[in-house]
């Protein structure tokens, strides 16, 4: 409500205080004091619920109170409670077991389906094929070389400064140029598991599979976390509940619009969270049964290494999660025997992450001459990023406004005929004015936005989470896979510290695209996956605290319900066009045929 209230007078004082010199109240300012005020209407109309709910219950429990006891066989009233002998399992019950396995494997066939007609633009059995700089970098490394196998232009080697002409000399956008020879400055982990794949006989690959791999395993990781916490700390979820998660981790933007836009530019990024989230499952695992033992910290900890040998950002999560994991195993450490047993742990977490830094700084040693060293100071580009970098023009704290604006709040374009939605392309004119008058630097970039308040909604039930465990709403649940652990609760760790683990290291993630000089969509999935980790958790803990209730249980429910259902449609229709605009391009016949068939606005 302060925040509200803080906006409504941000609004109405802007005149007074310059941030509107002309106090013609434009359309920002209108939107400032609109949300501020329904955000107002809404805590009030929240809070006459609450009181409702409570004088209904209270009503409710008195009634029961004035009813005598019934003996449930004879139906006479009697002074004391009956006995009643236990309940035997309903035959009911392997039913709604097998009814609940179908409709997962439903919601997984047609989430499958969905990641293959994007990816193959509706081609199914074709795809269309994009760039394959990994793939020529894994043939590389099956002959043992670091660098790609293209030959540069031979102009380029002929002057003294490649990078200030390279476009009329003949070089490669994106590629890094160095001593005669292409590399790539993305990560090499992608490559590897690809050169593994060749010496064992697999056909070439391009990126475009690469994507599709990768966002695959981010689906199947982020739904194997949720399924496994809604078996510990959500006993007695309704079903269509737990289908809502699996939803909102398969779809959630840009889940869908990496699949229409499958490149070398994506295929680093997918890879580096398909490994960070891979590694997440096995230290949820290692923290929520006592019998997981060291190998899933091993495993986790060499996942993590290739996440940031994929996409180098992944340090800032990397180092929470890292940190996290160390303090939960202290606090569950308990006696000398459990001390001894977390040190192993956690050495078996380490020693395959440094193991795995260590290969990526060997790899920069033979490239460039330095571990540090990715190359990325030497891609050809359309400015110098050599001379920006030594200027604090990449990463600054200067972008941090802009960023935000773009990347929570663009909006998304409505247009007349099919898909219907399209992502803000370049400077939106309304920001471009904001922003004007704080000093944001020439060099910021927007290559396309959508803000996820609107393409990714199902993220607001993270906030719900977060609000709830500072409140102290969340109660201190344990694991309960394994008699071991319903015996004690040192080997265990609940869903608050579980929860805050994953929303910190989501966050971490946002550090360094929200300082970074370049916007873009495809940026979002450096934290967005984690997140929506968490989204799930909040959106499950919001239908379980407001189930009591029959007004609020009421609302929660119908919020829930067109908030996924609203996320989805939303990721799907931005996601068909994509950055690249393939299908229009790609498929011109079912695209034409869409657009005639659906309505016009």
């Amino acid at each position: 409500m302060a925040l509200f209230a803080l906006l409504v007078l941000l609004s109405l004082t802007a005149g007074l205080t310059g941030a509107d010199p002309d106090n013609r109240w434009g359309l920002f300012r209108r939107a400032v004091f609109a949300v501020g005020a329904a955000g107002l209407l809404g805590a009030a109309c929240l809070h006459g619920i609450r009181v409702l709910d409570r004088r209904i219950m209270s009503r409710s429990h008195a009634l029961e109170d004035t009813q005598p006891e019934l003996d449930i066989r004879s139906r006479s009233p009697q002074t004391k409670a009956v006995s009643i002998e236990p309940v035997m399992p309903s035959p009911a019950m392997p039913v709604r077991r097998w009814i609940g396995w179908a409709a997962g494997a439903l919601t997984v066939a047609t989430i499958g389906v969905t990641y293959v007609g994007l990816v193959s633009v509706w081609h199914w059995t074709e795809w269309p094929a994009t760039t394959a700089y990994y793939g020529m970098l894994a043939d590389a490394f099956a002959q043992g070389n670091t660098y790609l196998p293209i030959e540069p232009a031979p102009g380029l080697s002929n002057v003294r400064d490649p990078y200030a002409n390279w476009v009329g000399l003949g070089g490669i956008v994106n590629l890094s140029y160095y001593q005669g020879k292409y590399y790539l400055y993305w990560g090499p982990a992608p490559a590897v598991a690809l050169a593994i794949l060749r010496i064992l006989g697999a056909p070439f690959l391009g990126d475009e599979v690469v994507v599709f791999i990768a966002i695959s395993l981010i689906f199947v990781f982020s739904s194997l976390i949720v399924l496994r916490m809604r078996r510990l700390y959500f006993d007695g979820l309704p079903l269509w509940m737990t289908i809502a998660g699996l939803v909102i981790v398969a779809t959630i933007h840009p889940m869908l619009w990496f699949q229409n836009s499958p490149s070398i530019l994506t295929a680093a990024i997918a890879s580096g969270q398909a490994f960070l989230m891979g590694g997440v499952y096995f230290v949820v695992r290692a923290l929520t049964d006592r019998n997981a033992g060291a190998t899933n910290y091993a495993v986790a900890g060499a996942l993590w290494g290739l996440a940031m040998a994929s996409r180098l950002t992944t340090v800032t999560s990397v180092s929470v999660l890292v940190l996290g994991v160390a303090i939960l195993a202290l606090r569950r450490a308990g006696s000398r025997h459990g001390h001894k047993a977390e040190s192993v742990n956690m050495i078996s977490l380490l020693v395959p992450l440094g193991l795995m830094l260590g290969l990526y700084g060997w790899y920069n040693m033979i490239r460039f001459g330095s571990p540090i060293e990715t190359g990325f100071r030497y891609q050809f580009i359309e400015f110098d990023v050599s001379a920006q970098l030594e200027r604090g023009n990449i990463f600054n704290l200067r972008y941090l406004i802009p960023n935000t604006l773009y990347y929570l709040l663009a909006p998304i374009r409505l247009i007349s005929s099919f898909p219907f939605l399209r992502a803000v392309y370049y400077d939106y004119p309304l920001f471009t004015q904001l922003l004007a008058r704080f000093g944001v630097p020439a060099e910021h970039r927007v290559e396309d936005a959508t803000g996820l308040v609107f393409a990714a909604p199902s993220l607001l039930f993270a906030m719900t989470f977060a609000r709830k465990r500072l409140s102290n709403e969340i109660p201190h649940e344990f694991g309960n896979d394994s008699p071991a652990n319903k015996a004690t609760g040192r080997a265990q760790t609940d869903l608050g510290s579980l929860g805050s683990l994953l929303l910190l290291s989501g966050l971490a993630g946002v550090v360094p695209i929200f300082l970074y000089f370049y916007t873009t969509t495809r940026y979002e999935m450096d934290f967005v996956p984690l997140l929506a980790i968490v989204a799930v958790l909040g959106m499950w803990r919001l239908h379980e605290d407001t189930r009591p209730y029959p007004i609020q249980s009421r609302l929660a429910t119908g919020a829930i319900i067109l908030i996924v259902a609203a996320g989805t449609l939303v990721s799907l229709l931005l996601a068909v066009i994509g950055a690249a605009s393939r299908f229009d391009d790609l498929n011109p016949g079912l695209y034409s045929f869409l657009v005639d068939f659906l309505p016009h606005w």
